[in-house]
């Protein structure tokens, strides 16, 4: 075991602190220990460090360790924390622990410390290894629906390609001005539905859990609804409904989306031969009587969910084992039994609940209920039409990507449109051109994956160049892993914005128009 500990400890008797230090030391631990004694402080300190442990007195003159427990719990839910005082009641202690407290400690047991200490970050480890696990089994899950799809979604991007590839000819054959808009227009679409449908399928797998945020659930059903359009059998007639005044709910939109593409899925399976597949969402008030008719309701305000299909239907015999991890009544190699044991883990993880009804012969309904937020309100998607995207007044971009095409056509939007652009295709040509022009460039736009020089490494060096230029990355992966580490180092270095591949003219020239404006 490392013995190694990292510490915050809330204490204001430096008396108690330096007696805690030596207690820790002698149980063979090398304590880098940060002692603060009052709020701001512990605030600063905890948001800014990283910490195996936090200990804390229970009473301080301008805080307390309850208080400091709710903040810990709030903002670092994995440290475990330990209440370590002198003055700590048997109720206060009761108090402590069904708050969330790790352990309690009184200052005349110190003895106990080292074993509490010990236990605390053994269990810790545990919870994180189980997280992790999890999040693999998220993972896996999800991968195995995106294979589910596979077929449809082939399909569907040959569909998208085919309009293409057919109109782009026409553009050379001198087509008069309505046919010329027909063209493009065709072009447009089938170019848009096709990014649509790359970049829903790269955020449902990426599946990064634990933000949970407001949710508008209208966006939700929107993006699921979409997807069975692009890819389930044109046998199956689609249906999605939502009511006006839908309710928020707090949540993570990853999982969610998992809950709801599963049942549709289970729902296509289940009509081999085609039917009817009905996705909806409703506010609903669940009072105690009607949380009594369904596991682990609670009374309260709820969004519903239902998925319903005309297919064949569950047989009472097993319906009872659907939810069984592994449990699956589909062939061998077209499916693991994970897929409605998931589904129930994700709403139960958001304090929701899920019912399942089913005739033989006649189809099924799964309601899935999540805990509302009515006088929330979820952040608007910005739409291309409400874009604010103005005229250039000459202002220089500076453009680096390795694609000759994007820079191509990226320098003639630009220049249509009041700006002026200087071309590079990787970072060290950016980087040079940038030393010779640095007086001249106003905006540098960025691509992320390059040779010779990433997008991360050109930023840093301009950065040093010129702290105050403004920047706009862009990426063709902007849903992938790595991106996301990339992006904490561009924040880092002052980058707010990025452009994900593909991306049209107007939410270029939105972009180049925000930046401008920054201070």
């Amino acid at each position: 075991m490392n013995n190694r500990l990292r510490v915050l400890h809330l204490e204001d008797s430096p008396r108690d602190a330096e007696l805690i230090r030596f207690t820790l030391e002698d149980g063979d631990f090398e304590c880098d220990l940060v002692v603060v004694e009052n709020k701001n402080d512990f605030t600063k300190q905890l948001s800014e460090g990283q910490f195996d442990v936090v200990l804390s007195d229970y009473g301080l003159a301008d805080y307390d360790g309850l208080s400091a427990l709710e903040l810990v719990r709030k903002t670092k839910p994995e440290v475990p924390f330990i209440l370590v005082s002198g003055t700590l009641g048997e109720e206060e202690a009761v108090e402590s622990l069904k708050t969330g407290a790790t352990d309690y400690i009184l200052k005349s047991r110190l003895t106990r410390l080292v074993p509490a200490v010990r236990r605390a970050l053994e269990d810790a480890r545990k919870r994180a290894e189980l997280k992790e696990a999890e999040a693999r089994l998220l993972r896996a899950q999800r991968l195995e629906s995106i294979g589910a799809l596979a077929s449809g979604i082939a399909h569907d991007l040959n569909n998208i390609l085919a309009p293409i590839m057919m109109s782009a000819p026409m553009l050379r054959w001198g087509l008069k001005p309505e046919e010329m808009e027909k063209t493009v227009v065709s072009i447009e679409t089938s170019a848009q539905r096709g990014a649509d449908l790359v970049k829903q399928l790269l955020l449902f797998g990426r599946g990064v859990e634990g933000n949970r945020t407001v949710l508008q659930p209208k966006h939700l059903t929107r993006d699921i609804a979409r997807m069975v359009r692009e890819t389930f059998p044109k046998a199956i007639t689609f249906e999605s409904r939502t009511v006006a005044d839908l309710w928020t709910l707090t949540g993570d939109a990853t999982q969610i989306h998992q809950v709801l593409l599963n049942l549709c899925v289970n729902a296509r399976d289940a009509m081999p031969a085609g039917g009817k597949l009905s996705l909806s969402a409703e506010n609903i008030q669940l009072d105690a009587h009607y949380a009594s008719m369904i596991a682990e309701a609670r009374p309260g305000p709820h969004v519903l969910f239902r998925v319903t299909d005309t297919g064949e239907g569950i047989p009472p015999a097993i319906i009872e084992k659907i939810f069984d991890p592994f449990f699956t009544t589909k062939e061998q190699g077209k499916g693991t039994g994970l897929g409605l044991s998931t589904v129930l883990g994700i709403v139960k993880s958001h304090g929701g609940c899920l019912d399942v009804r089913s005739e033989v012969g006649k189809g099924t309904t799964f309601s899935v209920y999540f805990p509302a937020t009515p006088n929330s309100s979820a952040p608007l998607a910005e739409t291309p039409a409400a874009m604010a995207i103005g005229k250039g007044d000459g202002e220089m971009v500076l453009v680096v990507d390795d694609e000759p095409e994007i820079l191509k056509i990226t320098e003639q939007n630009l220049e249509r449109h009041g700006y002026r652009a200087v071309l590079a295709h990787d970072g060290v040509d950016a980087l040079v051109l940038f030393t010779q022009r640095r007086d001249e460039i106003h905006v540098v736009l960025t691509d992320l994956e390059m040779p010779l020089m990433d997008g991360v490494s050109l930023v840093r060096a301009i950065r040093k160049l010129d702290p105050n230029v403004q920047v706009i990355a862009s990426s063709g992966i902007g849903t992938a892993q790595g991106l996301e580490e990339k992006m904490a180092q561009l924040n880092d270095l002052g980058v707010q914005t990025l452009l994900t591949k593909p991306y049209g003219a107007e939410t270029l020239l939105h972009a180049l128009h925000q930046a401008l404006r920054k201070p």
